[in-house]
């Protein structure tokens, strides 16, 4: 029979089983540095008002998702979009193929429902598990591979970009660039700027020295992640090569309706591939052409 996960709301320390299996499954059986609570301090945090719906067999936590709310705004539209975003599926190792997951997302979606948000958006590779249980994958992204370091001087570049670690950087002035330049976001306060994504050890903020704009980059020993770049587009030939010269490869996430689309798209060097990872569920009566459109950036996702 499937079971019936009970919910818990990480503000009230009940869901400490259930944050260990998270961070045991994502984090450390991939040999990733740090903690989960560490990495998403929005999610996990003694602030968050994220719910983690725990599947529980004889007192023991087996399974784990996580719902985050968030707001999504169109600066074009004006249209507000209240959802959830769904993440940390999990299963403990030998409870797997029992269904516990498909309950634990069943979950989700009543917690949702009832909760009034009016979808719900994940990431996933493995699409056809989640087009089973009612999720529709619609994803227009686009991820770029480029491989080998150029330096600012190379690209003439006289103007580098002031490198600061994300958690440092001046939240409201990267919150202001966000409200001027991105068509969709989610508001963000100063801690959202403290989330380090599994792959990256840190994210640096790249800013322009002119103040038009910022680029957030994770980074790993080898490799680093443009999660977005944002701002007016004349800045972003002089955020661009610094961004370039941190690792010797750059994983570049983008998006037909992010401002530096083009620019990035535009560029020699990067061999571009269709993501095909974003999935919606709507139960709030949303138009699935708006869903269709939207975008969260990497750096907002769970």
């Amino acid at each position: 029979m499937p079971m019936t996960p009970v919910v818990s709301r990480l503000a009230a320390g009940a869901a400490v089983e259930a944050v260990s299996l998270i961070n045991r499954v994502f984090v450390a059986s991939r040999a990733r540095s740090g903690h989960i609570v560490d990495r998403y301090p929005h999610v996990f945090g003694p602030e968050s008002d994220s719910v983690v719906l725990a599947g529980v067999d004889a007192g023991r936590t087996v399974g784990a998702v996580v719902v985050r709310p968030v707001e999504s705004i169109n600066s074009v539209t004006g249209v507000r979009l209240r959802g959830g975003m769904v993440g940390f599926v999990c299963t403990a190792e030998g409870r797997r193929g029992e269904g516990i997951s498909t309950a634990l997302l069943a979950a989700a979606r009543v917690h949702m429902r009832e909760s009034g948000m009016q979808f719900g958006v994940l990431w996933t590779t493995i699409q056809s598990f989640y087009e089973r249980i009612g999720w529709r994958a619609v994803d227009h992204s686009q991820l770029g591979l480029r491989s080998g370091p150029r330096s600012c001087q190379e690209e003439g570049e006289t103007q580098p970009g002031i490198q600061v670690p994300a958690r440092e950087a001046d939240a409201e002035w990267l919150e202001r660039l966000r409200l001027e330049w991105c068509r969709d976001r989610v508001p963000r306060a100063a801690v959202d700027y403290r989330v380090v994504p599994p792959a990256a050890d840190d994210v640096l903020c790249v800013a322009d020295q002119q103040g038009e704009g910022y680029a957030l980059v994770g980074v790993a020993p080898s490799r680093a992640f443009l999660y977005e770049l944002v701002g007016s587009p004349t800045c972003f030939p002089r955020l661009w090569p610094t961004v370039a010269s941190l690792r010797g490869e750059l994983m570049v996430n983008t998006h037909p309706g992010q401002c530096s689309y083009s620019y990035l798209r535009g560029l020699d060097g990067i061999i571009w591939s269709a993501q095909h990872q974003a999935m919606w569920v709507s139960d709030g009566g949303v138009d699935p052409a708006i869903l269709d459109r939207l975008y969260f950036s990497f750096a907002d996702r769970i």
